[in-house]
């Protein structure tokens, strides 16, 4: 796959400048205007645009159509390998800010900068940030501390991305292994789990995790950084074993306490 594909998760290095004017046009608008919803808080700070009409079947606006570039503020692109799965990751990371945003939400408090500080407590710094603070036009609808240029400000913007980006990498790996990973599982499950039991019936964790994982990897095979732990993966399965304990018996009964090897 190409390079632009691996970095989908990180600012572009050199957006194209036509794109990236029409983006920032688009980003300003937003920026300009006196309040956003939690919901339209959450699409912002993920970096797509919220959908001012209600659309049945869909969360934010770059998959009205998909390819529609506006839709996606700078330092975002689309995901056009497994698009569904770049969808799903989007709309997580959505979900995850408009919940935190609704815990610590005041209605006398919902101006763009209030959403802005808000989120970025949170460890929510939206990828567009750096854009925004270099354009003159978006950058007087910024909360007044993040032009500050101190080096105390500096060193926080570097904790806050840090805390960022792992706050995304876990929802991504939590979704590749929920959506792919377990539907995996349940392919095998229905298969009985031949080839990953011993002959006296007890599932082998580890084999169940090597399937489990090649499934993801050919789900999402640029997403290196996103992949589940081997541990991870095999402490879900023991859940999902847990879960189905009452509805299958045999196999499944027989491995409540079998362990990974």
């Amino acid at each position: 796959m190409t390079q632009e594909m691996d970095e989908f998760w990180k600012p572009i290095a050199d957006p194209n400048p036509d794109v990236l004017a029409r983006q920032l046009a688009v980003l300003k608008d937003w920026l300009s205007r006196p309040a956003w919803t939690p919901n339209q808080a959450a699409c912002l700070l993920a970096g797509v645009c919220p959908i001012d009409d209600l659309i049945s079947g869909q969360v934010f606006a770059a998959y009205l159509p998909v390819g529609k570039v506006e839709a996606y503020l700078p330092g975002r692109r689309e995901w056009d390998h497994s698009p569904e799965i770049g969808k799903k990751i989007t709309e997580g990371r959505i979900a995850q800010i408009e919940t935190s945003l609704i815990q610590a939400f005041s209605p006398d408090r919902v101006t763009p900068r209030d959403f802005i500080t808000l989120g970025m407590k949170f460890g929510f710094e939206p990828p567009w940030l750096d854009y925004a603070l270099r354009d003159s036009d978006c950058v007087e609808f910024l909360p007044r501390d993040l032009t500050d240029e101190s080096p105390e400000r500096t060193s926080k913007n570097v904790t806050q991305q840090k805390k960022a980006r792992q706050r995304w990498d876990n929802d991504d790996k939590r979704i590749l292994l929920n959506g792919p990973g377990r539907e995996e599982f349940n392919r095998l499950r229905q298969g009985k789990f031949r080839g990953h039991t011993r002959s006296s019936g007890e599932v082998v964790f580890a084999s169940l995790e090597r399937a489990i994982r090649e499934a993801i990897k050919k789900a999402a095979p640029d997403e290196a950084d996103c992949w589940p732990e081997p541990k991870t993966i095999i402490r879900q399965v023991k859940i999902w074993l847990s879960e189905d304990q009452s509805d299958n018996a045999g196999a499944l009964s027989e491995n409540a306490g079998a362990k990974a090897t």
